[in-house]
């Protein structure tokens, strides 16, 4: 995507603020967004081609290097499907995890039970060990418990606040933003709505629920966020899972209600969950160099051997090192204690 149109499409939602609902039905009507701005005749909706005076006009900073717009190569496919997606997302960190190939997302409540943590922290650190990406939202509670049990774990995270990336909330989990930040990923949704309203924590939790093909609500009230995420996981035909409570307990009587409503599968063990969310490896990964496609191609099987990936890739030894290096650091490959590597 070219730079112009990136900036347009920024424009739409803090200078315009056009709902992403109307920005679909924009690219729709006129194929990009540049070309809307400069059909527009008031000075409302001039065209900035320029980003410095963008962020002039506009009052608000945002980092062009730090930011995925909707459309773009980078911009998470899951998320792209739904409904409403947002129109341009801020990040800090690995943007990779945003397509990784294994993503669940799990919630729950802020004043959580020892249960509750107990089954959060047994969950999330097995699925951070199977090479699953675990989504969480880094509130107070099941979230915050998720994200450390991945992080302990060595596992790949996710968190995505409300309001803005650059005032990151609650205050209590700055330390967690920081390390998710260097060993992870936290993103936000590009817009205007900087006083943390109740319909913000709402727009933060669909992309929650849109970023993975599954959601795992851990305990939850009758009335909480993890339910409206749990809903609108429902609504974009993703996996629903429920851990269950006990009879008595009001913070898991929510999962209960979803479990014996029929809207969320039964969670007993982390064993089950592995079995339903695994997920075959794409055979093509998109916007890779040839090399670095090519060694994937070779591991599509299974693990493979140093000598066998250069052989099947035909890449000398020293490049091969240097390469195969270059994609632990990226996350692509794992190598296994035997010395072979797998696709994560």
């Amino acid at each position: 995507m070219i730079l112009s149109e990136k900036l347009a499409r920024i424009q739409l939602t803090i200078v315009n603020n056009i709902s992403p609902l109307k920005f679909l039905k924009i690219l729709e009507h006129y194929g990009s967004a540049s070309a809307y701005l400069k059909n527009q005749s008031t000075a409302k909706f001039k065209f900035f081609s320029d980003g410095e005076q963008l962020h002039k006009d506009a009052g608000y900073e945002i980092d062009i290097n730090k930011t995925v717009v909707y459309g773009e190569e980078t911009y998470p496919e899951l998320l792209s499907q739904i409904a409403d997606p947002p129109i341009a997302i801020k990040f800090a960190g690995d943007l990779s995890l945003l397509n990784s190939a294994k993503i669940v997302s799990m919630v729950g409540t802020r004043k959580n039970s020892e249960y509750g943590r107990n089954c959060a922290v047994k969950f999330a650190g097995e699925l951070a060990l199977e090479g699953f990406t675990v989504v969480s939202g880094m509130a107070i509670g099941i979230d915050t418990i998720v994200h450390n049990a991945v992080l302990a774990a060595g596992g790949r995270t996710i968190a995505v606040l409300p309001g803005d990336i650059d005032n990151p909330y609650p205050k209590s989990n700055l330390g967690l933003f920081r390390e998710i930040s260097k060993r992870g990923l936290v993103i936000s949704e590009v817009c205007r709505d900087t006083d943390l309203q109740k319909y913000v924590f709402v727009k933060r939790n669909r992309i929650i629920a849109g970023l993975a093909k599954a959601c795992v609500v851990v305990e939850a009230p009758l009335k909480s966020g993890g339910l409206i995420t749990t809903e609108l996981a429902l609504n974009y035909n993703r996996e629903v899972y429920a851990v269950p409570s006990p009879v008595f307990s009001e913070s898991g009587a929510g999962c209960n209600k979803l479990i014996t409503e029929g809207k969320a599968k039964l969670l007993n063990n982390s064993a089950e969950l592995l079995e339903d969310l695994r997920i075959e490896k794409s055979t093509r990964r998109t916007g890779l160099p040839e090399a670095e496609q090519m060694v994937i191609n070779c591991l599509q099987s299974g693990e493979g051997s140093f000598d066998s990936v250069s052989k099947s890739a035909k890449i000398a030894s020293p490049e091969l090192c240097r390469l195969l290096l270059e994609m632990e650091f990226k996350r692509l490959i794992a190598k296994s204690l035997n010395g072979n590597y797998t696709l994560l």
